[in-house]
């Protein structure tokens, strides 16, 4: 779902994508392209759904006056309008986040992550959450900071954009786990978040979330990734970023 390139004429296009539909009282069904909250029954909202008959819906849930279930379906969108043209089928959550290479997007970055000591510590314990809470902190406010992930029981893997092992030798101290170090050329993770800041001032049509990515980068959540949509994310970053370090995943895309 990842849109690398601007996508023209895709309100006139038909349109595919997955979500929760949701119906509430006398109100039209809505699809719920992006976050829903976890209740129950469950809350969100998005495009009206036009054409849908419950009775064709691949599964369903119902308490009191709302009834919802997750579908994958084919219409156009216009005016925030999504109309069917086909029935619903069975949605096909999750996507898996390597879109099937096998590969790892975040492995270890080193063979050696004790190189000077540590103990393993588990992230998951008392002390290994505290310790990862002051660790953040530190990381975010380190100069050329790039991003981090956890690989095995407690090795932090953080990318920089400065020396690696100036980073190590500062860093190394601050956290009792295993630790890997390399140097990337990528935006700072201070320049992504004020990216971010720029994002959620502006007036981006459909903008569902943004989230850092771990090996830099921003990745931008829409409901649609047309022209325009894609132009204006491209504008409001564009003090922080450049288009090749913005990931847009757009909801919905055209049918192949």
């Amino acid at each position: 779902t990842i849109s690398p390139e601007p996508q023209i004429g895709l309100t006139d296009a038909v349109l595919t994508g997955q979500g929760l539909i949701l119906q509430t009282a006398q109100r039209p069904p809505q699809i719920c392209l992006g976050a829903v909250q976890e209740s129950y029954p469950p809350q969100c909202s998005g495009p009206e759904v036009v054409g849908l008959k419950w009775e064709q819906m691949p599964s369903m849930e119902q308490a009191g006056d709302v009834r919802w279930g997750e579908a994958r379906v084919v219409g156009t969108l216009i005016d925030d309008v999504f109309t069917l043209i086909e029935a619903p089928s069975e949605a096909t959550f999750p996507v898996e986040p390597d879109v099937g290479t096998g590969a790892d997007p975040y492995p270890q970055l080193c063979n050696d992550p004790y190189r000077t000591g540590g103990d393993g510590l588990e992230i998951e314990s008392d002390a290994g959450l505290i310790a990862e809470e002051d660790w953040g902190r530190v990381l975010e406010a380190y100069d050329g900071y790039v991003g981090s992930w956890v690989s095995g029981v407690s090795t932090y893997n953080v990318l920089v954009t400065g020396d690696p092992d100036q980073a190590y030798a500062d860093l190394q101290g601050v956290w009792p786990g295993g630790l890997c170090i390399e140097q990337r050329q990528a935006p700072t993770y201070v320049d992504v978040r004020h990216a971010q800041d720029a994002l959620s001032r502006s007036d981006v049509s459909g903008l569902q979330g943004s989230v850092p990515v771990p090996s830099g980068g921003l990745e931008v959540d829409v409901m649609l990734a047309d022209t325009e949509t894609t132009n204006s994310i491209y504008q409001a970053v564009s003090a922080y970023l450049q288009p090749d370090d913005v990931q847009i995943v757009s909801a919905l895309l055209p049918r192949g």
